[in-house]
């Protein structure tokens, strides 16, 4: 299916260079090494994250995406982050950050390229032309933190000036850069105090920023009234293109200044309402009725101060159709995304459509025009961080098949060597042992206990170097334990971890203690000597048990034969594993057949035959059509499916399960459907253009309506956007001005949610004569009958007048909406339920958009929400690419905690069933439980969360976290007050 084949694959284990390291860069890195290739980021500033490293609340949950919270983030916290994940990955032996660097050039061809480096001099973050109000420039604000073992200030990084990496592979995620405001020099930015861009306005309600959240105006007073002003750098006859974010930041934002002072007045002008994605509907509507945001359709055109009171006015018509003049304390200017200026330059293409890296295909997203050569998040252009995971993942995935490592080999095993009795010390320093510091002191301090065999002061293990000097003293030292003092657990825990596994111990021999820093390093009422005794205490009491693994089922049961579903399945199978796909239907394909071509012209139907062909013939895939998913019990790597089938019902092991179901479009009865041929919705239009391709030749006068959706029958019901109406209106709209360029084309919109390089179909279907008026939900459109008749009415607002026309055909853009037995097979899978609109719920939108709480468990495609189709495939290769790591490699990272059942203490009142959150216990039958009854709980190790909750819970304290038994932590605590009592 490549556009141009590839040549031979690379050899196996070839690297691959990600070129960025922000956010999308970052996942598809993640990905990368989960797989076993050996991974380099080149990044240009002197951190990894980009520019969500500079967010402090993230749209729409108010998360902090990038969180700098505890390196066990994620356990329970309703705040994923992506930032403690990655820095879990940084002392990983494939991982090699170049923080401080640029990427010059991408030489040779795939499978053997060779990117040039060059090392930046000085701090690419400092000196931003951004100004905050009269308190300087951005940069008087702390940077935000970093992320990896070269997140240091760039330049100060060792090595030559430049260099040369060679790879198999290479990702483009060289993002993009905000729109300068001082090029708009009609808002004065930089001239007027009080105008911010939006970042200006991220860092000032950023608790890490240079105002420490606190909302401020150019005299150091809290602004009464604060205006957004949209599209500023996008959407003009120099950027045809919508930036896509800006809409959601700029409401994110108007709701942290009204939580900020309820009493100011926000107001967002705007061109259109691009509330697009999932939860952004909903958020924007508690925006204007729950924080009482105004919202201005208005474009203004110039902003100007008043000398004498400082105030920012400006004149426009509002929505009465007033001329008003508006004065406000603060403006804040959303400024778009424009283009990495080298991104094109690195692929070697000078041209472009639009100024973002070209893809090639909609079933390949990720894939650039150049072999071996793949591009995610901002550098492909504009689009929500969502979607940019979506991407990212598919493009890792592409990019791990081109080096033929779908499927990693399972890491090989260390021997763990059996200490003897006894606990050595590691009290981790800045800087060299030194005699007369305080942690060479505390070091001395614990060498005096008596289950401590050795104590050292040693320098944080920052370096690979420095963790191999650190596996070589732990293994002198003979013992069975190691407790690690040092700072931050986030920061510091893992490479401590890494170097334990190379000196051969288990990872339950660490202890870790973050020392205080406030508090003296010895001496009365020294909180690190009690904290380390407590250590010591708990690390020799602690007797480690390490849960046997069950055997992991190397077979995957896909649940949908529609486009994500298909290509899930064949890169699973391409990927060497067993597929199951299951479709309920005759035929697979989905709905995707019935869509013959995209709105950028590429044949869906050839596409979409090959694909079918190929699941068809593939050895490693059975298709199972007209079958339906009765019942699915288990956990990752043994679950259990009953599938009724046309032969009977089977029962099929799998150690996981991708559900990619789909979704329908939606049929009422409004704007008249069903009452008239010449009434259709474009799903039925491509019925009839696959019929007969000549049919919109006679048509002299059509009628498009976007947004019909169940709310147009029920006022109770909230609009969403379905993501996909648009593409279809444009795509049928021009096709019909091809066909009959004298036909009158209307297309009465709701909103237009062109987002992203979209914007330039919009662009081009008005300059070919089709006409777009915007209708708002108290006077939508009238679609009446008579006879074979047709007409269409509407009120025009920029005629001030009602409009009705003859229509020789009227199509409606009717909304996706979940199929009626979503609810039903939410419970017979192990399913986290359904959203508020009724699609399968995901982990998280950001970071985990298509990834359950259910290890092993994930929901891809319109089955998890509304998306067009290149975002429904990525999802479906970011899945399977996970799938193939999961199912090599299923065992926990070694720092995760799992609960442990006592089976002689198990009473099987299955109390524990009924308080996981993820499904995870089970009874195993075969066990014994107390007074030799038959049964008791089991807990399978490779899904456990580690959140806890049975051990809170079980009645009988049968079951224990694994690292926490009840007698180490008892002797631990009471270790710890003994030793401030010793001290004081």
């Amino acid at each position: 299916m490549q556009t141009s084949p590839l040549p031979p694959p690379g050899r196996p284990g070839a690297a691959a260079v990600v070129i960025g390291g922000g956010f999308a860069g970052m996942a598809a890195a993640q990905r990368l090494l989960r797989a076993g290739v050996e991974t380099h980021i080149v990044e240009r500033a002197p951190t990894l994250g980009g520019l969500p490293a500079w967010l402090g609340f993230m749209f729409p949950t108010g998360a902090c995406l990038l969180c700098r919270s505890g390196d066990d983030h994620g356990s329970g916290c309703p705040r994923p982050a992506i930032g403690p994940e990655f820095n879990a990955l940084c002392p990983h032996s494939l991982l090699h950050v170049h923080t401080g660097c640029q990427a010059l050039a991408i030489e040779g061809e795939y499978p053997a390229f060779r990117v040039s480096v060059r090392r930046v001099e000085g701090d690419s973050l400092r000196g931003t032309p951004a100004q905050l109000l009269s308190r300087g420039p951005l940069d008087e604000g702390p940077l935000p933190p970093g992320f990896g073992p070269s997140a240091a200030v760039a330049g100060k990084s060792a090595g030559p000036a430049e260099f040369t990496l060679e790879a198999g592979a290479v990702i483009l995620a060289t993002g993009g850069a905000l729109f300068d405001a001082s090029r708009a020099g009609e808002f004065g930015y930089g001239r007027f105090p009080g105008v911010l861009t939006g970042l200006d306005f991220e860092r000032m309600v950023s608790r890490n920023g240079p105002m420490e959240g606190q909302i401020v105006g150019p005299q150091g007073q809290r602004p009464r009234r604060i205006a957004w002003f949209q599209c500023v750098g996008s959407r003009d006859e120099d950027r045809d293109y919508c930036s896509a974010f800006c809409c959601m930041y700029a409401t994110k934002q108007a709701v942290l200044a009204k939580q900020s002072d309820p009493e100011v007045e926000c107001k967002v002008f705007m061109m259109d309402d691009r509330v697009f994605a999932e939860g952004f509907a909903s958020r924007y509507a508690q925006a204007r009725e729950q924080y009482g945001i105004a919202y201005e359709r208005c474009r203004p055109s110039s902003l100007k101060r008043d000398a004498r009171t400082g105030e920012l006015y400006f004149r426009y018509v509002n929505n009465r159709d007033e001329l008003v003049t508006e004065r406000f304390d603060m403006v804040v200017l959303s400024v778009g995304l424009e283009p990495a200026t080298d991104a094109l330059a690195l692929l070697g293409s000078s041209t472009a459509e639009v100024p973002f890296l070209p893809g090639t295909s909609a079933f390949r997203p990720g894939e650039t025009s150049r072999p071996g050569v793949f591009a995610c998040g901002g550098a492909s252009g504009p689009k929500d961080m969502a979607d940019a995971t979506a991407e990212a993942a598919a493009a890792a995935a592409l990019a791990i098949a081109s080096l033929q490592q779908a499927a990693p080999a399972p890491p090989p095993a260390v021997p763990v060597r059996e200490g003897s009795e006894g606990v050595a010390v590691i009290v981790a320093s800045s800087s060299a042992d030194d005699a007369s510091d305080g942690p060479s002191a505390l070091a001395r301090v614990a060498q005096a206990w008596p289950e401590v065999k050795a104590a050292t002061c040693l320098p944080l293990p920052r370096t690979a170097a420095d963790r191999s000097a650190l596996a070589r003293w732990m293994a002198t030292t003979g013992a069975s334990g190691v407790v690690v003092a040092a700072g931050s657990a986030r920061t510091d825990r893992r490479a401590f971890e890494a170097a334990l596994a190379e000196a051969g111990l288990g990872w339950q021999s660490l202890e870790y203690v973050a020392l205080p820093t406030d508090s003296e390093w010895t001496g009365k009422g020294s909180r690190s000597v009690a904290l380390l005794r407590a250590a010591v205490t708990r690390a020799s009491t602690l007797k480690p048990q390490e849960p046997a693994a069950p055997a992991v089922c190397p077979t995957t049961l896909v649940v949908g034969g529609g486009a994500s579903g298909l290509v899930a399945a064949l890169h699973l199978a391409d990927g060497g594993r067993p597929v199951v796909l299951v479709e309920q239907e005759e035929e697979i394909g989905g709905n995707l057949a019935r869509v013959p071509e995209s709105l950028t012209g590429e044949d869906l139907a050839a596409e979409l035959e090959v694909l079918m062909g190929k699941a068809r013939r593939h050895p490693n895939l059975r298709l199972l059509t007209s079958s339906r998913v009765r019942r699915t019990r288990g956990t990752f790597g043994r679950f259990r499916s009953t599938l009724e089938t046309p032969e009977g019902t089977e029962t099929l092991e799998h150690g996981a399960l991708i559900v990619a179901t789909g979704a329908i479009e939606h049929r009422g009865t409004a704007y008249g459907l069903g009452s008239s041929g010449r009434i259709l919705t474009l799903l039925d239009l491509e019925a009839r253009l696959k019929a007969d391709s000549t049919c919109l030749e006679d048509v002299g006068t059509a009628v498009f309506v976007s947004c019909v959706g169940p709310w147009d029958e029920d006022s109770s019901l909230a609009w969403r956007c379905s993501r996909t109406c648009c593409d279809g209106i444009l795509r049928n709209a021009l096709r019909l001005k091809r066909a009959n360029p004298s036909a009158t084309v209307h297309v009465l919109v709701r909103e237009t949610m062109t987002v992203g390089t979209r914007e330039r179909y919009y662009t081009e279907a008005r300059r070919q004569g089709v006409t777009f008026t915007r209708f708002t939900p108290d006077r939508r459109p009238r679609v009446e009958v008579s006879g074979s008749d047709v007409s269409v009415s509407w009120y025009d607002p920029a005629l001030r007048e009602p409009i009705i026309t003859a229509a020789d055909l009227v199509v409606l853009a009717e909304a996706i909406v979940p199929r009626p037995q979503s609810a039903s097979l939410a419970e017979r899978l192990p399913l986290d339920g359904l959203d508020v609109d009724g699609f399968f719920a995901s982990k998280e939108a950001k970071v985990a958009p298509f990834s359950t709480s259910r290890r092993g468990v994930f929901v891809i495609g319109l089955a998890q929400g509304p998306k067009p189709l290149e975002l429904s495939v990525a999802q479906g290769l970011g899945a399977a690419q996970d799938v193939l790591n999961l199912l090599a490699s299923p065992a926990r990272p070694p720092w995760h905690r799992v609960a442990q059942v006592a089976p002689e203490k198990c009473v099987a009142c299955l109390t524990c069933v009924r308080v996981c959150p993820y499904g995870v216990p089970d009874v195993d039958a075969a066990a014994v439980g107390v007074g030799g009854i038959a049964g008791a709980a089991w807990i399978n190790p490779l899904a456990c969360e580690g959140c806890g909750a049975c051990v809170a819970e079980c009645p009988q304290d049968a079951i224990t976290l694994a690292g926490y038994d009840t007698a180490a932590v008892s002797a631990g605590e009471a270790a710890y007050y003994r030793a401030l009592q010793e001290v004081s």
